[in-house]
């Protein structure tokens, strides 16, 4: 009798074992493929526009509106239960969404965009999804990015060569380098999932090697694309990736020497591409000391936000209207569209979006991969949004990752 309850102890706690070192909740069920199947095809359906300098094309809108109410349909219209600290979020983003509203309806904007922040994303986005997805969350998202913004990086690559300025298929380098280093976040986060999955085969480190060499030119592209924005962002998102790599202490040598190959590799694309023999990086430090100084002539635009604050902010067009420019500034481009109570409220929410993928990074990272996705997610919309135009309405795909990211870290602690 003795001998048999210690055999099961054995396999119970073989089988603990093996259930944690899978994450618990990486084994994906049919449905979630097809949940990725959906959201790559919505982030890729809003990429195809980035900073707006351009008329977003006419299928965009009804597109992402058919996509999302396949997913309402194929979610049941079921909404999970929200946590006291994601209904905390949550209340500043209805926040948020209503001051648009207000302010479109005192400006005569249009509803649709405002009504789609307050209901569809606090309904969808917040609730319906990450219920679907449970614990695996985090993955299904990471992976959507990756594949959605892939379309656009390998049509810029196979159609034109990189070289300083690089825009790719994109109407300038900036925009080119924002989806850029949105790739490379979501690349990062794979490629720690593969490194660290304790169940190597040949397709974890066919997926670690491609993930590498992805993150790698996506690198090279970041340089070439000469947007110090999107240089800044990259770094931040390596130093994430860095010390969520250190902080394993039994496995900080072949981190260090992953690190070192994939410095190697970025270095041999540099040389291949030949952005390396060029002048591409003195321009790009040339940029933090030129004569329109660190900024580029961006506070001319931001004091005139300043100046003109008001309640209820000007509308959508109201800073377009004045300076012929936008914001280049998430929180200042609130400020003048929907005032000082929309700006309160956004970056409330965004504080306590940041807190909470850090605290999921910091206490669940060694036991769930994948942690470590919303705070790369959300930073990577963070620090572009401190100099470029990545917020909107329904937005880039660039804006709906940050989203989907916000909406599993609401639930994580509570499918974990």
């Amino acid at each position: 009798m003795s001998n048999d309850l210690a055999n099961t102890g054995i396999v119970l706690s073989r089988v603990a074992s093996r259930i944690v070192s899978q994450q618990a909740g990486e084994r994906l069920r049919p449905g979630h493929y097809l949940m990725i199947v959906l959201l790559t095809v919505i982030i890729t359906v809003l990429s195809s526009v980035v900073d707006f300098s351009t008329p977003p094309p006419p299928w965009r809108l009804p597109a992402a509106g058919a996509l999302f109410g396949a997913i309402l349909v194929m979610c049941g219209f079921r909404v999970g239960k929200f946590s006291k600290r994601a209904l905390a979020i949550l209340y500043f983003w209805l926040g948020y969404a209503t001051a648009g509203v207000v302010a479109a309806l005192i400006n005569r904007d249009n509803l649709v965009g405002e009504l789609w922040q307050l209901c569809g994303v606090s309904l969808i986005i917040f609730a319906v999804i990450p219920h679907y997805i449970k614990k695996n969350g985090a993955l299904i998202v990471t992976k959507a990015l990756v594949l959605g913004v892939a379309p656009f990086m390998l049509a810029s690559l196979a159609l034109h060569p990189i070289q300083p300025g690089y825009a790719g298929v994109y109407a300038n380098s900036n925009g080119m380098g924002l989806v850029a280093v949105t790739w490379l976040a979501g690349l990062l986060v794979l490629l720690r999932k593969y490194l660290l999955n304790e169940n190597k085969g040949f397709f974890c480190y066919l997926y670690s090697s491609l993930s590498g060499v992805a993150a790698a030119v996506s690198i090279v592209v970041i340089v070439a694309s000469n947007s110090r924005t999107s240089l800044i962002t990259a770094a931040v998102l390596i130093m994430i990736f860095v010390v969520s790599l250190l902080d394993l202490s039994r496995k900080r040598s072949w981190a260090m020497a992953v690190l070192a190959g994939l410095g190697l590799l970025v270095f041999m694309t540099l040389t291949i591409t030949g952005v390396y023999q060029t002048d591409v990086l003195s321009e790009q430090m040339s940029k933090f000391s030129s004569e329109l100084g660190v900024v580029s002539g961006r506070e001319v635009i931001w004091r005139n936000v300043i100046d003109n604050v008001s309640v209820f902010g000007h509308g959508g067009t109201g800073l377009v209207n004045r300076l012929g420019q936008p914001a280049h500034n998430t929180y200042l481009e609130v400020l003048d569209a929907r005032g000082i109570l929309g700006l309160a409220f956004r970056l409330l929410f965004d504080m306590a979006a940041v807190a909470l993928a850090y605290k999921i990074a910091v206490r669940r990272s060694k036991e769930d991969i994948c942690a470590v996705g919303p705070l790369m997610v959300i930073m990577n919309y963070i620090v572009l949004g401190l100099a470029e135009n990545v917020n909107g309405t329904l937005g880039s795909g660039i804006h709906m990752a940050f989203l989907l990211m916000v909406g599993v870290a609401m639930h994580y602690e509570h499918y974990h």
